[in-house]
């Protein structure tokens, strides 16, 4: 098992009564990071705005979506989910 690309080694002994833990530093050596943070295209100084549209599809019913990467859907199975979503529609 190489171990070039770790930092820490933990080590587990175990038996019918009783359990050991070992966490032992490896070597320093640099971790790689990747950046994750999303760049975001848009301008800093224009402003944008948020468009939201709601489709109540009732049970036996069916809903179709073009573009599923622009949508976001929430199940509302119980009436503290609808009386939470009522509240924020509200606002």
């Amino acid at each position: 098992m190489p171990l070039e690309k770790y930092s820490t080694l933990q080590i587990v002994a175990t038996d019918s009564e009783y359990t050991v833990m070992k966490i032992v530093q490896l070597d320093d050596k640099k971790i790689q990071t990747k950046d994750l943070r999303l760049h975001s295209k848009m301008k800093r100084n224009k402003p944008y705005s948020v468009m939201r549209e709601t489709t109540t599809v009732l049970a036996g019913e069916s809903f179709s979506c073009e573009d599923l990467t622009r949508i976001e859907l929430e199940n509302i199975d119980n009436l503290g989910k609808l009386f939470n979503i009522m509240l924020e529609i509200a606002r």
